[in-house]
């Protein structure tokens, strides 16, 4: 195809062959974008498209929540969407953070818009935005605070490099496969001191939360 030039009419230079090009690329692009293609780069991490069904718009390196998916094989099927949505391309919710959050956290490897839809790190290495407090050191790990993540010496995801000289919001790199989802072995009770040890023998593999009062 011939490039317009300053001042020509379109119906001059685009020829209907042409014009079938371009809607042959825009579909192109819209296929792979529908197809849940994840971005080139960092081959270690497994990447996920989400939702951002919070309040407001987030940035690339925000730390989410995981909440589910937005279509399940049932609604999916009652909405008149595809049934085959759910299989071939899942879309998880992403909602804010809480304190202690018990849910399993992403990273957003692009802005998403309220309701918006995009691509996010699930686990591996990644690049990430998170608080520094104002004291303390041995800062190996993050914890999960209201609205994101923090930097500390006792939380579930290990660091392997943060911006030491930055203040407030600064610059790190978390591994993601390391957290340790304290809520998936049973009785958990985060408002409780408890201690992890086996719910049965030994060596059948098993572990479960008791409340330090009843240890002996």
């Amino acid at each position: 195809m011939e490039r317009a030039k300053a001042g020509q009419r379109l119906g001059e230079v685009i020829t209907a062959a042409g014009y079938n090009r371009i809607v042959s690329a825009t579909e192109a692009v819209e296929d792979m974008q529908r197809s849940g293609q994840m971005p080139k780069g960092n081959p270690g991490a497994a990447f996920i498209k989400v939702k951002n069904t919070t309040s407001e718009n987030l940035s690339r390196f925000a730390a989410v929540a995981i909440d589910g998916p937005v279509f399940t094989p049932h609604s999916s099927e009652a909405s008149g969407t595809k049934k085959s949505q759910f299989w071939t391309n899942p879309l998880l919710k992403a909602v804010d953070i809480e304190a202690n959050e018990t849910k399993k956290i992403a990273i957003l490897v692009e802005p998403i818009a309220r309701n918006g839809v995009g691509s996010a790190v699930l686990s591996g290495v990644t690049a990430a935005v998170v608080s520094k407090p104002s004291s303390g050191s041995n800062l190996t790990t993050v914890k999960t605070v209201a609205g994101g993540l923090e930097l500390s010496s006792c939380g579930g995801i290990s660091v392997i490099w943060y911006d030491a000289s930055g203040f407030g919001q600064v610059a790190a790199i978390l591994d993601l496969g390391s957290v340790f989802n304290a809520a998936s072995f049973s009785n958990y009770d985060k408002t409780k001191q408890q201690a992890l040890t086996h719910s049965g023998t030994p060596d059948d593999g098993c572990l479960s939360w008791v409340d330090i009062d009843d240890c002996t």
